[in-house]
């Protein structure tokens, strides 16, 4: 495994041998944010002291889940161009996505194991990067989809 220089994003996957989900896209350096999530609901008894309940796994571990935020370089490259970016990017909210992080094996491997389920949740904060508005950054929110 290495770290990449883009991501991989989309509601469908590819096929082999990446198996990985078919749009690419660059993220911004140090665009990835993990925003660590438990589920837990906190109620004071009569007497005042915290009662906590966590959700758990049949294990008895606590259910920890890994949130995303992404800054992704929207404009032409690869095999797509700046408005079928952006368009991919608004069927995305609110869909069921695949994640592919950008710590994943080499391309033309199997992507497999780097596989996540995510839940697009918010798209924010398109900024211009030139005059000519060829080249935006958008800041996106995936939420683990995982259980």
């Amino acid at each position: 495994m290495a770290t990449q220089d883009h991501i991989h994003l989309s509601t469908s996957l590819g096929s082999a041998p990446e198996n990985a989900p078919d749009i690419k896209w660059k993220v911004q350096q140090n665009g990835r944010q993990p925003i660590p999530n438990i589920i837990a609901n906190h109620r004071r008894t009569l007497k005042s002291r915290l009662k906590l309940h966590r959700a758990r796994d049949g294990s008895g571990n606590i259910i920890r889940l890994n949130d995303f935020k992404y800054i992704l370089r929207v404009s032409d490259y690869w095999d797509m161009t700046k408005q079928e970016r952006m368009d991919a990017i608004l069927a995305m909210q609110g869909a069921t996505v695949y994640l592919v992080d950008n710590i994943h094996a080499d391309d033309g491997e199997d992507h497999t194991d780097d596989l996540k389920p995510m839940y697009f949740s918010i798209l924010s904060d398109v900024t211009p990067l030139d005059p000519m508005l060829q080249v935006e950054y958008v800041t996106v929110e995936l939420k683990d989809n995982s259980i």
